[in-house]
């Protein structure tokens, strides 16, 4: 099933692939601190980022714009149920694949002509999956040098203390 999104194509044109994997990787340590086990990978051989948080559920609300489970918690990342949609804008249209799994569904976005708008915008299809219990976000089309330039941008991934409580 299609979802459209009213995300234009050249909404928040700033936005790249850093600022796209800095909102995926902010959501990913918010569910670790949460409690959901988070595990990372990072493939070279197929370049693909996943990201896994256990036993944590991405409602489909998450996909509208305004709606966010961290409102009003300063314990999180994110509060305002932006980050997500313009992250998966800004990373398909840098030509990244993006599939986030969560419960049954997969999600995957791109950008598609929208005939209600008359322009190109941000759609995720969402297809019935087996049973997933977790969240789990895999990033594909990110060479070595990229990531490994990135990976040193996040904190928690240069702590060691910190991924011993994740």
């Amino acid at each position: 099933m299609r979802l459209d999104l009213a995300l234009a194509k050249d909404y928040c044109p700033t936005w790249g692939i850093w600022e796209g994997l800095r909102d995926i990787v902010q959501n990913y340590l918010d569910g670790a601190d949460k409690g959901f086990k988070g595990t990372r990978k990072y493939s070279p051989v197929t370049e693909t980022l996943t990201l896994i948080n256990a036993g944590a559920l991405l409602p489909r609300e998450a996909l509208l714009v305004g709606f966010s489970t961290k409102r009003d918690d300063e314990t999180q990342r994110g509060q305002y149920g932006e980050g997500l949609k313009i992250a998966l804008l800004a990373l398909v249209r840098a030509g990244i694949k993006v599939t986030i799994r969560s419960g049954a569904e997969r999600l995957t976005p791109s950008i598609q002509w929208n005939k209600k708008f008359g322009a190109d915008t941000l759609c995720v299809e969402s297809t019935k999956y087996a049973f997933f219990d977790g969240i789990k976000v895999s990033v594909s089309g990110l060479p070595c040098w990229v990531w490994a330039d990135m990976e040193k941008r996040f904190l928690p991934f240069r702590s060691d203390a910190w991924q011993k409580t994740v």
